[in-house]
């Protein structure tokens, strides 16, 4: 027994060390990742923690329309239309406003198009370009504006005055028994010359020799003239003069005329074809509005515009709009559409020279 017992303990003497010396060689050398042990200093390791660091973001750019509540609806809505998709395709944002105050004028507006009439706004529109050095300026149909580098107009006598002129004549014989019709226009400037002689070559264009059937037997159509800006003392002779001479129908071109010449003629009895939105009193004797379209042109030149690289002052297309169905029944109103598309196309010439107002 005592040699079995010396036995078993020398074998668990045994087991125990082989146990420990296995243990160390598994452990195997100790690493400090705090210390560099040759250098004696400590090392940093860089973490990623996963957090971005936040940057300030510019808000999106802003492009306003600047349309007064006597602006044409018609108008308005196309322009507003239009607007809406390229501001959306290039992130900006889009407001539509009937007024436009300084404040409104934020670094971040990129864009103000400004539809006519804006009678309140010619004024300040001078003081809001200036104030607002970085936006963009694009004003519809609005003269004598000082030129300025971030200021584009687009048909400042309305568009080309000469097809203005020619499609309204043609509705003006269009509409009008006898063709006893008539046009005043702006005197002493080409714009005011190329609309009335092209008026004149508008009817002939429809009623060829345009001779009356009863008296008085006057050839038509009848030209008259007003300077810009004229007062009821000059233009209420000639309004007079027109109604004597029984005309029936009267185009009142760009600039010739104001809200109660129009009224005034509107109450002899006389049709009004207008080169801007007709007043709602006078809706019944109101034929259509001639004015220039400017939507094409604002998709074609929209990235010029937005970058302020576009021309200062660019001419638009003509569109007929406000038609009154019981003067200008839906046939004619197409005829008279098939006829400005062709003009506009070139295939029709107006037969003025736009620029001196001279015939061809």
């Amino acid at each position: 027994m005592p040699n079995l017992f010396r036995s078993n303990r020398l074998y668990l003497l045994v087991t125990l060390l082989l146990l420990g010396m296995t243990l160390v060689a598994c452990k195997g050398p100790s690493t400090n990742l705090s210390q560099n042990s040759s250098a004696g200093t400590a090392t940093t390791f860089p973490t990623d923690t996963g957090v971005v660091a936040a940057t300030p973001t510019q808000p999106p750019g802003r492009v306003i329309l600047l349309a007064s509540a006597d602006a044409l609806p018609s108008q308005i809505e196309q322009t507003q239309a239009a607007l809406t998709t390229l501001t959306g395709q290039m992130g900006l944002l889009f407001e539509s406003r009937p007024k436009l105050e300084p404040q409104d004028l934020t670094p971040d507006v990129r864009l103000v198009v400004i539809l006519p009439p804006a009678a309140e706004s010619v004024a300040q529109i001078p003081v809001w370009i200036a104030a607002a050095s970085t936006a963009q300026f694009l004003v519809i149909s609005i003269d004598n504006l000082p030129s300025a580098p971030n200021l584009h107009v687009l048909g400042p006598q309305g568009g080309r005055p000469d097809q203005q002129g020619f499609i309204a004549g043609y509705l003006a014989a269009v509409v009008t028994w006898d063709w006893r019709v008539g046009v005043i226009t702006v005197s002493n400037t080409s714009a005011g010359k190329a609309a009335g002689q092209a008026f004149i070559n508008g009817v002939v264009y429809f009623c060829g020799l345009c001779r009356p059937s009863y008296p008085p037997f006057l050839q038509y159509p009848i030209y008259a003239e007003v300077s810009a800006g004229a007062g009821q003392n000059e233009w209420q002779p000639i309004a007079d003069m027109l109604i004597q001479n029984a005309v029936k129908t009267v185009y009142i071109a760009p600039g010739a005329g104001d809200e109660a010449l129009l009224a005034y003629l509107a109450q002899a009895g006389i049709n009004l074809i207008g080169s801007q939105p007709g007043p709602q009193a006078l809706r019944n004797q109101w034929v259509a509005s001639v004015q220039a379209d400017p939507v094409p042109l604002i998709q074609k030149l929209w990235p010029d515009l937005i970058t302020g690289s576009a021309e200062a002052i660019l001419p638009i297309a003509i569109t007929f709009s406000e038609a009154n169905p019981t003067l200008l029944s839906p046939g004619r109103q197409s005829n008279a559409q098939k006829t400005l598309d062709e003009l506009l196309a070139g295939y029709i010439d107006s037969g003025v020279d736009p620029l001196t107002g001279e015939k061809k």
